[in-house]
């Protein structure tokens, strides 16, 4: 299991670090980097399990190095390429993460700045890095949805093809919030289209090219009113919670399934940790 107590700690220390007093690489390793691996629950002391300057002979370039390899069996399974922590994350920054791709038997592959994490795998094509990462955070914002994901990166839980399955899904997933995301700020014809084919009355004819914009007006404010009604009732209900007494609250062994505790005894639903990713996008 993934140390909450650990990451939360490190979430606290790294809200108090100005990333420009950070002014090496070797700095951020230091202060966030090694620490986030010892919460995953592996031995920073162990020159056997994390591997710092890992040789990576397979790579395209013999004699490369990654800055940390964590290694089960022999054989790296999560491999680290760190920046210094202002420096841009983006991925033709992850060169030598790339290249390990190629030929390395690790299939997550971390790109950080200490504050930032990315976790790219090769889903698209075996061996080639994804150019989009299935996972992304910053330590700094942590919250109950990524120390569940993280768990799955445990020394004690890591299963490759498990994680490989779940990173999958996360991309449809991002890529589905991606797309809403834009047709909430503006709809495309298709999306429109789609819509209209399905709410419109006969008496109103044809989808014209006016009948169309007229109605792509409609979609965007029913997609703005839908969004901050899912936020106001989020709201309203965590606030209705708040307010109920103590003994009022449900009783010992009731299922849930769908929520998460806090060590502060809050109780937080999937609907509010999916209006706080909402909130957050817009």
């Amino acid at each position: 299991m993934v140390s909450r107590n650990a990451l939360e700690a490190l979430s606290e220390r790294a809200k108090a670090i100005e990333p420009r007093t950070l002014q090496t690489e070797e700095a951020a390793k230091t202060s966030l980097v090694l620490p986030f691996i010892q919460a995953l629950g592996y031995d920073v002391f162990d020159h056997t399990e994390v591997v710092p300057e890992f040789t990576a002979d397979w790579a395209a370039r013999q004699g490369e190095k990654v800055d940390y390899a964590i290694v089960q069996g022999g054989d790296p399974i999560i491999i680290f390429e760190c920046k210094k922590a202002d420096d841009p994350l983006d991925v033709n920054r992850a060169s030598q993460l790339s290249r390990y791709f190629q030929n390395s038997p690790a299939k997550i592959g971390i790109l950080t700045g200490g504050f930032v994490y990315k976790f790219y795998s090769d889903l698209a094509a075996q061996n080639l890095m994804d150019k989009e990462p299935f996972l992304e955070f910053d330590i700094r914002m942590l919250d109950n949805r990524i120390i569940t994901e993280l768990d799955r990166f445990a020394k004690h839980s890591f299963n490759v093809e498990a994680i490989q399955q779940a990173a999958s899904e996360m991309l449809h997933i991002n890529g589905i919030k991606e797309y809403l995301s834009r047709m909430h700020n503006q709809p495309a014809e298709p999306f429109v289209r789609l819509i209209a084919a399905d709410r419109r009355y006969p008496s109103e004819g044809n989808l014209t090219q006016s009948r169309l914009e007229s109605f792509t007006g409609l979609v965007r404010r029913a997609f703005q009113g839908f969004v901050n009604d899912r936020i106001n009732e989020t709201l309203a209900s965590a606030m209705a919670r708040q307010n109920v007494p103590e003994s009022d609250s449900s009783e010992p062994g009731d299922a849930t399934n769908e929520t998460d505790r806090s060590e502060g005894g809050i109780i937080t639903t999937v609907e509010e940790q999916e209006a706080y990713e909402m909130v957050k996008s817009i």
